[in-house]
This record gives structure tokens, C-alpha cells and sequence, in this order.
């Protein structure tokens, strides 16, 4: 096998190891994609929800009804609580990437399944507030366009969790929450 294929195959396992710890969320006519934070919440991208007190978790094809439990649009995050747990499990937590890095965005489809998309770490930095004056630890640029994966998890390298990808302001590109 060579390093194009191993790279591949790498990347196809990393999808899906973090496969339950993804969820698609529908909020009204959107569908866009959760991470599973707790079997009993999970957390998306608040500017996808609108004005949605409910939403549709679908993993693996079993959907389930969640409320929101909370949101910060200042921080762009959103906490829905699932009326029954799902099984899943957070993947570790990462450290800071370097520009350069290769980045995994998985996302969900509509059935719950995951999708995953190759990004490479733009620009980094340290804590910065949002244009809506919310304070976020670190910033992670990505070098790609998000859909239907954003509010899902993002993974470096070794599978460890950076944390959520999101369009970011005037939705000119993906950051990383």
C-alpha cells in the first residue's frame, strides 16, 4: 500500500471512529450536524438552530426528539437535550494545531450517517472575542467550505476532538470553535 492509500484508508478510519459521536440535527427546514456531548446532550452551532425550541437527532438512523436547553450567540453555541440518551463517546480533546495541519470536519447526513471533509489548518491563534463580543479560547481557521457538516465535530490528525466547526461571521469561512 502506498502513503496515498494509507493517508486515505487513515482518514476513512478516522470517520469512522468518531461515527457515534456525530448526529445529523434538523431545526425546521435545515439539516446540519451536532456532536453528541453527553449521551443526553448535544451541542451545534447556534447560528444554524434560528428560532427552533425543538429539534430532530438522528444517529445511525434512529431519530429522536431534543429540546434547546441553551444557546450563546455570542460564542455561536447552541445545547440541545435529548428526551432519551443516545450511545456514543466524545473523542479525546486535542491540542492546538499547527498551520499547516491536516484538520477531519465529519459532519452527518441526513440518516444520521457520517460524512468527512479534508481541511488544512489556515491560521491559529489565542483567544479572541466574537463580533458579537463572546470570549473563545483559541482560534482555528480551516481552509474549507462547510454544508450539512457544519456544527460537527473536528478532529486533527490522530482523531482527538479541536472542536466544532462553524461558519463563522458573515459566514465567510469555517472556524473552529
Amino acid at each position: 500500500m502506498d502513503i496515498i492509500e494509507q493517508l486515505s484508508a487513515a482518514l476513512a478510519d478516522r470517520v469512522a471512529a468518531s461515527a457515534n459521536a456525530v448526529v445529523a440535527l434538523q431545526a425546521g427546514s435545515r439539516q446540519r450536524s451536532g456532536i453528541l456531548w453527553r449521551p443526553d446532550v448535544v451541542v451545534t452551532s447556534e447560528q444554524i438552530v434560528g428560532e427552533q425550541a425543538t429539534a430532530v437527532i438522528v444517529q445511525g438512523g434512529t431519530k429522536l426528539t431534543a429540546k434547546l436547553a441553551g444557546r450563546d450567540p455570542t460564542t455561536n453555541v447552541a445545547v440541545f437535550r435529548l428526551e432519551t440518551p443516545l450511545t456514543g463517546a466524545l473523542p479525546a480533546l486535542g491540542s492546538a494545531p499547527r498551520v499547516g495541519s491536516l484538520a477531519l470536519v465529519v459532519g452527518a447526513d441526513r440518516g444520521g450517517a457520517p460524512t468527512g471533509r479534508l481541511a488544512m489548518v489556515h491560521a491559529t491563534g489565542p483567544a479572541w472575542h466574537s463580533m458579537a463580543g463572546g470570549r473563545i479560547d483559541t482560534l482555528i481557521r480551516l481552509d474549507v467550505r462547510l454544508g450539512a457538516d457544519e456544527g460537527g465535530p473536528v478532529l486533527d490528525q490522530a482523531g482527538a476532538l479541536l472542536g466544532m466547526s462553524t461558519s463563522g461571521p458573515r459566514r465567510r469561512g469555517p472556524d473552529v470553535d
